[in-house]
């Protein structure tokens, strides 16, 4: 097939057309643009492999994010890891409607991702550039 570029690009194929020639019992009221939600999007492209490493990345993230949140004696990492987390949240739950892995949104995700992991490493070197930064003010 054409990949993620068949919903989004028009030149491969008329979405518009092509529901036409569809029999008419089976012709969408509304054009869906994108088929997937974020999951089943994984699922449907790397199997379920694929979607068991997706998940793993995903419950990586929420267990550091969960860490950071107990931590007792750092709250700028507890703070930040609060921040990091809802915004995680936030895209997921908007990946459980819509697909993603795509775009702006995967974009953002790999961006949680980076920042939850950098916060993590800061936390497991005991000389956090966060804590001293904190202390000073």
């Amino acid at each position: 097939g054409f990949g993620m570029q068949t919903y989004g690009n028009k030149t491969f194929v008329e979405l518009e057309k092509y529901n036409k020639r569809v029999p008419s019992q089976y012709r969408q009221k509304t054009i869906i643009v994108s088929p997937h939600n974020t999951l089943l999007d994984i699922a449907v492209r790397t199997g379920l492999v694929g979607l068991l490493l997706y998940c793993y990345i995903l419950f990586s993230c929420a267990r550091m994010g969960w860490m950071l949140m107990r931590l007792k004696d750092s709250h700028a990492a507890v703070d930040w890891s609060i921040y990091l987390s809802a915004a995680f949240l936030g895209v997921f739950i908007q990946g459980l409607f819509s697909d993603g892995t795509f775009g702006p949104q995967v974009i953002v995700l790999y961006t949680i991702f980076a920042m939850m992991t950098i916060l993590w490493r800061i936390r497991k070197n005991n000389n956090s550039p966060v804590e001293r930064r904190c202390e000073t003010e």
